[in-house]
């Protein structure tokens, strides 16, 4: 404000300084006091000013800026407390807006964190049912733990050796009985194999096409035994697609297990 109404108080001073100097010059002086000497005195006339237009409208707008000033000046102490008021408003507004912020990302990392735990612990349980069968079982004390050998896997062995030197000398010395033999074996192994995957709830799987062979195989031996075309029959479907079965489904002759030897011998 100061700085825009300058050039107004310049104009203002040189205005008034030159009025000053017109009315104190020596010739009017003079001229004055010899005119009362010599003259008589007259009476003092009063004479009207002119009002001019320029410094009357100067005048005014220098009177407004001076007032605008003045009351920027007296209001300067309200506009400091607003703005203090303010700025600890702001504070506080920052405070809370941080406050909340603090509390959002520890809500988010607190639900990462349980989130992240279980899928751990449910991928960790994963891996120890499929490697150890039990859940809840280490892997470490697994992995130390001695191999043990079941009774189960025990009389699987015996038993696959036993069956083998059977079937070797019945197909060697006689080879009459060995359709009997088989006969007497597949029955047994069917119904542990049902048993076996009932548990495991597999039963449905029994009605694949190497059963079906073997019990066609069955009803051949037992009922029909001098029907040509169901020897042929039979003949296609097992050295055809049971045939390929064993490379497909990848048996083999585990003698301590006695799914892996039931396979086989279907």
């Amino acid at each position: 404000v100061f700085f825009s109404i300058q050039p107004i108080i310049i104009i203002m001073t040189t205005y008034t300084s030159n009025n000053n100097n017109k009315s104190s010059s020596p010739l009017s002086t003079c001229s004055s006091t010899s005119s009362e000497s010599i003259a008589p005195p007259k009476k003092r006339t009063t004479r009207r000013t002119r009002n001019n237009p320029l410094t009357s409208s100067i005048k005014q707008q220098f009177d407004e800026f001076l007032a605008t000033f003045e009351s920027l000046v007296n209001s300067e102490k309200s506009l400091k407390s607003q703005a203090a008021k303010l700025k600890q408003k702001m504070g506080e507004e920052r405070k809370k807006l941080l406050n909340v912020i603090r509390r959002r990302q520890n809500f988010v990392s607190a639900k990462f964190h349980r989130k992240s735990l279980a899928f751990r612990i449910n991928v960790q349980k994963s891996v120890r049912r499929s490697i150890t069968g039990d859940a809840n079982r280490s892997l470490r004390r697994y992995i130390q733990e001695p191999p043990q050998i079941k009774f189960i896997d025990k009389m699987s062995f015996s038993v696959s050796v036993l069956i083998l030197l059977l079937s070797e000398f019945l197909m060697l010395s006689y080879p009459s009985f060995f359709k009997w033999f088989y006969v007497c074996m597949l029955f047994p192994l069917m119904l542990v194999r049902y048993v076996d995957y009932r548990d495991k709830k597999y039963h449905f799987f029994m009605f694949d096409l190497c059963y079906f062979v073997n019990f066609l195989s069955v009803a051949h031996i037992c009922f029909f035994p001098n029907s040509t075309w169901l020897f042929e029959t039979i003949f296609v479907l097992a050295n055809g697609p049971v045939l390929f079965a064993i490379i497909v489904w990848r048996n083999s002759m585990v003698l301590h297990s006695v799914d892996k030897m039931t396979s086989l011998f279907i």
